[in-house]
């Protein structure tokens, strides 16, 4: 008599370094690999950048450590391990991306500044933004809230030490936003925001489209995807 082998299908939507749902997830898919089944993972929304080639490893200046040494952990090899443990043991993997999601224009919303910029030495959404547009991503970065403080020009995180550990390579934001610009990236702030902190337009970067609140719905309707930070 034989037994029918299970199929099991994992549906994926959290953007990788984001959230430790996708990391719960995989270490399930694992084990369900190791065991030889058949799996169906399905990525759509921010989980399709989790198998992007483009990935990078970065050095660690807090730590002191080299690209090599900080070995940092990056989800497209662990798919790739995922995929070989499944063959080995009689399995299989159909990793499936959502096409519409790959191919959406949508817009990042960041409200929340300077989450763990001195660690990451970036904005996190920022730099996923950049990777995104890297493999053909249409996206665009509305700055609302205290995230509008990201465009003023004049910040600097540098100096920042701990006995004689210095951080070398501090957040350079702003410039990671004109670099945006640079790549066709609309960057947008609520202008109002930018007035209740006092900020002057000659304090900010070049290349912003200010958009106020009213016109947020307008501007929104303009995109298939909003992402809010």
């Amino acid at each position: 008599m034989t037994t029918e082998k299970k199929t099991l299908t994992f549906a994926l939507m959290d953007a990788p370094f984001e959230n430790g749902r996708t990391v719960t997830a995989l270490r399930l898919i694992d084990i369900a690999a190791r065991r030889g089944y058949n799996l169906t993972v399905f990525a759509y929304e921010g989980a399709v950048s989790l198998a992007f080639a483009k990935q990078a490893q970065h050095p660690n200046a807090v730590h002191g450590r080299d690209a090599a040494q900080e070995d940092h952990p990056l989800p497209r090899d662990w798919i790739a391990a995922l995929l070989a443990a499944a063959e080995k043991n009689g399995g299989k993997i159909d990793w499936i991306n959502c096409g519409l999601c790959v191919d959406a224009r949508g817009v990042g919303v960041i409200a929340a500044a300077y989450r763990c910029n001195l660690e990451e030495q970036d904005d996190p959404i920022v730099w996923i933004t950049h990777a995104m547009k890297g493999v053909g991503a249409d996206l665009a970065v509305l700055l609302r809230g205290n995230a509008v403080n990201y465009a003023v020009k004049a910040q600097d995180a540098s100096g920042l030490s701990f006995g004689d550990r210095a951080q070398t390579q501090p957040p350079r934001i702003a410039e990671d936003l004109t670099k945006l610009g640079g790549k066709g990236v609309d960057v947008f702030l609520v202008e109002e925001d930018v007035a209740e902190r006092g900020i002057e337009r000659g304090e900010l970067i070049e290349g912003l489209k200010s958009v106020s609140r009213a016109a947020l719905p307008k501007l929104f309707a303009g995109y298939d995807q909003i992402w809010q930070w």
